[in-house]
């Protein structure tokens, strides 16, 4: 392979200007590992210095993604310089230039996982301490706690004190990486190639490490969702949250509002809580329509009046708001017709290749296709492949499903698992199960159960099932939170 058509991955360099020998010793991992590892591998590492592209040290995250778009921006390789707990820049961690370059790189991978963020600490020179006053130490010591063991920057730095023991830590990480990105790309070549990826059997002992890291984790923080919290207060206590690797589904009658139920998830998800969300529209709606019932719960504007242009002079600067608001969001979307699942597994391994993806959803389920081409144009989907995609993935896929009228024919209305009998092993298959029920359509109720609506959880592999209310805005397409009260529960 011509050396023209490698891969290239841009590496930046965030250091105070003392400490040119660990530089130096970069640059030369960085040479031998092109002529090696990266070589085999077809991609080239370049090493920029941090002020070839941001004048200077300790600048504002404006001026920085100005000069440095995200997508140039692959490692950022910085060194924290201490002599006994001295950054670089002075004894205020706020004034240090690698302090910003840090803050800003770690807010950045949040937002699109990029870059990658490799830090190293030297711990060399101890009898310098006594030349720092007691409030710079304190602030020292705080900036630095951030990294330790419950740290908001847990684990995202290495200690080293000889030149040697940093040489070494960066060769291991690049190395990591090198090989983390090759195999990246075989997991996307082999999407087109094999259906169901192979796995290796895990020792249990790795299983467990994790296992014991999550319950110490939820331990320390009581009352912690430990999946993808969909801002609904009593469904994310009677759920715990969109677990990772879950298949959920999301099921109604007709017109009983399923799609607002995705899309308030999908809302709250991506703006209160930052997440990266790709939703597929199948035949049910196009993205123009999901994106003026967003902006309607963002704005509390009439659906039908935004799709019309019918705005006061008071309301258009909600408008123009919201559309700023929802242009930072992580949503990505797709109004495919006749979506197949074939083409949803290779959008689905495309988005978490390019992007960090935290929640797929699929609307209108019963209208997704089997990809196989000699079935019936109405033979259901291997619901089977969904939950393997969402386990091969490590993410939650909540998919909406619309019932028969099956109900109908029942003196309780409510939705039941039994109606899912038409879907084949649907039930069997899904880790959760809702149903959504709207009292008020089939019950004379007071008039303080007007616009609520039941969320019924009739399946519920990771825990308890039950009922939880929310407030139905049928206006705006919008769920509410209720009073925050699980009424019904086993």
């Amino acid at each position: 392979m011509p050396r023209d058509g490698y891969k290239k991955i841009n590496i930046f360099i965030a250091a105070p200007s003392d400490v040119a020998n660990e530089k130096a010793r970069i640059i030369s991992i960085v040479e031998q590992l092109n002529h090696g590892l990266a070589d085999e591998l077809g991609i080239i590492l370049e090493v920029k210095e941090w002020s070839q592209v941001v004048p200077s040290m300790g600048r504002g995250q404006k001026v920085i993604f100005d000069q440095l778009p995200v997508k140039q921006w692959d490692i950022l390789i910085g060194i924290l310089w201490l002599r006994y707990g001295t950054p670089s820049g002075g004894s205020n961690p706020e004034q240090s230039g690698t302090h910003e370059e840090f803050n800003t790189a770690y807010e950045c991978w949040q937002k699109t996982g990029k870059p990658r963020i490799i830090f190293y600490r030297c711990i060399r020179s101890p009898e310098d301490v006594t030349k720092i006053d007691t409030d710079s130490l304190i602030k020292i010591n705080a900036f630095f706690k951030q990294f330790e063991t419950g740290g908001k920057y847990q684990g995202l730095y290495s200690t080293y004190e000889a030149i040697n023991d940093f040489e070494n830590l960066v060769r291991n990480h690049l190395e990591k990486i090198l090989l983390d990105y090759s195999e990246q790309e075989h997991s996307k070549a082999t999407v087109q190639n094999d259906d169901h990826p192979q796995k290796a059997p895990q020792p249990i002992v790795n299983i467990l490490s994790d296992y014991y890291d999550q319950v110490d984790d939820s331990s320390k923080r009581p009352g912690m969702i430990y999946g993808v919290p969909t801002g609904f207060i009593d469904l994310d206590r009677l759920t715990n949250g969109l677990q990772p690797s879950s298949f959920l589904v999301v099921a109604s009658q007709s017109s009983q509002s399923k799609t607002s139920f995705l899309l308030s998830i999908a809302r709250n998800i991506a703006l209160t809580y930052k997440k990266h969300i790709a939703i597929f529209l199948s035949l049910g709606m196009s993205n123009m329509k999901m994106i003026n019932h967003l902006i309607a719960q963002e704005t509390g504007i009439d659906s039908q009046r935004l799709s019309i242009g019918k705005l006061t002079e008071k309301e258009w600067p909600l408008f123009s708001h919201a559309v700023e608001v929802m242009a930072e969001a992580h949503l990505f979307l797709d109004d495919t017709p006749a979506l197949t699942l074939k083409q949803l597994r290779e959008k689905s391994y495309q988005l978490t290749a390019d992007n960090k993806l935290d929640l797929i959803m699929v609307d209108n389920l019963q209208f997704l296709r089997s990809e196989e081409s000699n079935t019936p144009p109405n033979a259901k989907p291997n619901y089977l492949d969904l939950k393997i995609l969402a386990h091969e993935l490590n993410v939650p896929i909540l998919a909406g499903l619309q019932l028969t009228r099956s109900a109908q024919r029942r003196n309780d209305k409510r939705p039941i698992l039994s109606d899912l009998h038409e879907f084949g092993s649907l039930e069997d298959i899904a880790d959760v199960i809702m149903f959504i029920y709207h009292p008020d359509i089939y019950e004379r109720v007071e008039n303080s159960k007007r616009d609520v609506a039941e969320i019924i959880v009739a399946k519920h592999n990771f825990g308890y099932v039950g009922s939880v209310e929310l407030m139905f805005r049928s206006e705006l397409y919008k769920f509410e939170n209720a009073t925050t009260k699980i009424f019904k529960g086993e």
